[in-house]
């Protein structure tokens, strides 16, 4: 800053001009200490008393202000840009817009992606002026926006990137839009983009939508990429593109995760599948070396128990044990067997099939460990027990027990 005078000192040719000033700025930025930092982001100021303060002037300063983690001041700058007339280019926009969306400036960042894309702007957005708010938007839960953005990108003739994607997928899960979700995740597909990681959202924005053919679609689209044989489905949309792109892509992400096969266990579970079912969860670890969870268990014997199959309900049953007697011996994870949900459905199961003592045994199993309990569990033992007189004395010890334990 010492060697960057405002006006001409004597026997000096000339005052620093705006080059001059954004050079020596952008080797503080580049130093990257915090004192560099703090003498880039100082210059600024030095620079608008010139009256050479310049975009790029603006922009390195805002960059410094962010890395030192004072994002409020760098949104700040925009408005001390605009009161002096100072045109942004794009790059230094999207410092501005990344430093708002992340000091509480989120809307007011929005809205300026949005007056940059009217017609007549002097300055257009490019994906990462996109990239600067729609990380943001997740985190805030704001999910419609979030979409609003990504097809605005598009419109705008800009091409998201795989992380878009995924983020997109994930705000239709939150908001149930099935369809729009299988779209996105298609038009992934497409791009020969790696789409594992967003299927299973895709997935459960399907069920939540209540499209469960859907759903399955997606899963043996999903299952014959990763198995290297032809999709049977509709949904992978238009075969390969002769390099096997789409196939490789998928090659990237194993077909291993649990959440692709639970959202499959229950779109069959909502289709009354029982067996379709039963038979999924089996072949998880067999068939696919993938481990089924308390949840995948769950699904199943909620669609047995549904289907009024006790035959069903027992095979599953002997399974479960099996898997986590496995489990232990293996030194597996504890709390397979002490989920709170899982010993809740097969409660409700052994109920529903005229084991009610086998029912409160497991409860017994569940109180003898040290877990929070949910309310779901008492209600399911409750109706288990009935409301005959005989049975009152009971019912009212699981209540005060309940309020003990509840979480």
């Amino acid at each position: 800053a010492r060697l960057l005078p405002a006006a001409p000192a004597a026997g000096m040719a000339h005052a620093a001009d705006a080059d001059c000033f954004a050079q020596a700025m952008t080797a503080g930025l580049a130093d990257g200490s915090p004192e560099a930092l703090l003498a880039t982001a100082a210059l600024l100021q030095t620079a608008e008393r010139a009256g050479v303060a310049d975009g790029a002037v603006y922009g390195v300063a805002a960059q410094a202000n962010v890395r030192l983690g004072r994002r409020l001041e760098a949104w700040q700058l925009l408005q001390r840009a605009r009161a002096r007339g100072v045109e942004l280019i794009t790059l230094e926009m999207n410092v501005l817009l990344g430093a708002g969306a992340r000091c509480g400036q989120l809307l007011p960042a929005v809205a300026l992606l949005h007056e940059m894309r009217r017609s007549g702007s002097r300055v257009a957005p490019d994906v990462g002026s996109y990239d600067a708010l729609l990380f943001p938007l997740a985190s805030a839960g704001r999910f419609g926006e979030l979409l609003s953005l990504f097809d605005a990108m598009q419109k705008d003739s800009l091409a998201p990137i795989e992380p878009h994607y995924r983020l997109a997928i994930s705000a239709c899960a939150a908001r149930g839009e099935g369809a729009r979700a299988a779209a996105i995740l298609l038009r992934m597909q497409s791009r020969g983009m790696r789409y594992g990681q967003a299927a299973a959202a895709a997935m459960l924005a399907c069920n939540r939508e209540k499209r469960y053919t859907t759903t399955l679609d997606i899963f043996e689209a999903l299952r014959a990429a990763a198995s290297d044989a032809p999709p049977s489905v509709a949904f992978a949309g238009g075969g390969d593109d002769g390099d096997g792109a789409k196939r490789d892509a998928w090659k990237e992400e194993p077909f291993r995760s649990a959440y692709v096969f639970n959202a499959a266990l229950d779109a069959m579970r909502r289709l009354h599948r029982p067996t379709d079912a039963a038979e999924l969860l089996q072949a998880m670890r067999r068939v696919h070396g993938v481990a089924p969870d308390h949840a995948s268990f769950g699904i199943a014997l909620a669609s047995a128990r549904e289907a009024g199959d006790a035959r069903l309900f027992l095979e599953l049953l002997r399974t479960l044990c099996a898997e986590a007697g496995g489990r232990r011996g293996e030194g597996g994870r504890r709390g397979f067997l002490v989920s709170d949900r899982l010993h809740s459905e097969l409660v409700a199961g052994l109920g529903f099939f005229g084991e009610p003592r086998r029912a409160l045994r497991l409860l017994s199993q569940l109180l003898d460990t040290d877990l929070p309990l949910s309310s779901a569990v008492f209600n399911r033992v409750l109706k288990v027990v009935g409301r005959s007189a005989e049975r009152r004395p009971l019912a009212l010890r699981l209540v005060a027990i309940g309020s003990e334990r509840s979480a």
